[in-house]
Order: C-alpha cells, then sequence, then structure tokens
C-alpha cells in the first residue's frame, strides 16, 4: 500500500516542494503502520520528472520469537506536469 501512496504523491508532485512531499509520506505510512522516517525518502526533481525512492526495514514477527527483517525498496519515477502553481 505505500507504493500506491508514492505514486499518488508523484502525480501531485508539481504542486509541493521536496519537504512537504516527505512529510505527506511519512504520515500516509504512519497510517499503515509502517515505521518510515524522513530520512529514509529520497526525492529527485529534473526538468521534466520526478523520482521518489523510499527505502525501509519490514520487521516481521513468526511465532512470536523468529524474528526476520526484510529490506523494502520502492521506486517510483513520473514526468512533472506543467507547474503554473505555487510550491506549497
Amino acid at each position: 500500500m505505500i507504493k500506491t501512496d508514492v505514486e499518488e504523491q508523484t502525480k501531485i508532485a508539481h504542486m509541493y516542494d521536496d519537504d512537504a512531499l516527505a512529510a505527506r509520506i511519512t504520515k500516509n505510512a504512519q497510517s499503515w503502520s509502517v515505521p518510515l522516517a524522513k530520512d529514509e525518502i529520497e526525492v529527485f526533481r529534473d526538468r521534466s520528472d520526478i523520482t521518489i525512492t523510499v527505502r525501509y526495514t519490514d520487521t516481521i514477527v513468526f511465532f512470536g520469537r523468529f524474528i526476520k527483517e526484510i529490506p523494502r525498496e520502492i521506486t517510483v519515477q513520473r514526468p512533472l506536469k506543467d507547474s503554473s502553481g505555487v510550491l506549497q
């Protein structure tokens, strides 16, 4: 579900600056109980595209005693829309 949230943020990236996008992604991750910090979100823009990469570790506990940590990486790249408005 986090990937869907990141994809949605890339669609509206032309309306927000990088810090605001990271804050929105972090807030959405909290609603899914995913421990995500702003430093785990990388936003890169060029003249025509935006790329958002999210890296975090998913911890799974089996039978209350076996722990498995799975590194996750989500990368979404999308063309920026015409940004005639002001960044928030």
